[in-house]
C-alpha cells in the first residue's frame, strides 16, 4: 500500500504524465478495480477536466486549496486525499463499481 490515512488506504495512483501506479500485492479483482478508479483520473486530467499541484486541485471551473497537512478543503471542510466525496473520487469511483 502506498500510505494509509485513518480508515482510507491509498492503491492507486494517477500522475499528470499518464501513468498510474497500482500497489503490489492485490487480487485480481481489486487490482481491476483500482485500474479503472485511476484510468477514470488519467482520463479527467487528459480531457482538463482535472488538474491539480502541489497547492491545489481543481475539478471542472472549481479550484479547491491543499493545506499543509495533505488534505483538500472541498465545501469548508477538509477531507484526505482520495475521500469518496471529493467530487473527482465521486467519478473514479462510479468508474470502479461498474468494473465487475
Amino acid at each position: 500500500l502506498f500510505k494509509r490515512e485513518k480508515k482510507y488506504k491509498i492503491l492507486g495512483k494517477a500522475h499528470k504524465d499518464g501513468t498510474i501506479e497500482i500497489a503490489a500485492g492485490l487480487s485480481p479483482g481489486k487490482r481491476k478495480k483500482v485500474e479503472a478508479h485511476e484510468n477514470k483520473h488519467k482520463q479527467d486530467m487528459q480531457s482538463g477536466k482535472l488538474d491539480y499541484s502541489k497547492d491545489w486541485v481543481r475539478w471542472g471551473n472549481n479550484h479547491y486549496k491543499r493545506t499543509s497537512d495533505k488534505k483538500v478543503v472541498y465545501n469548508g471542510k477538509k477531507y484526505i486525499e482520495g475521500h469518496p466525496k471529493l467530487p473527482w473520487e465521486v467519478a473514479a469511483n462510479k468508474a470502479e463499481s461498474r468494473v465487475s
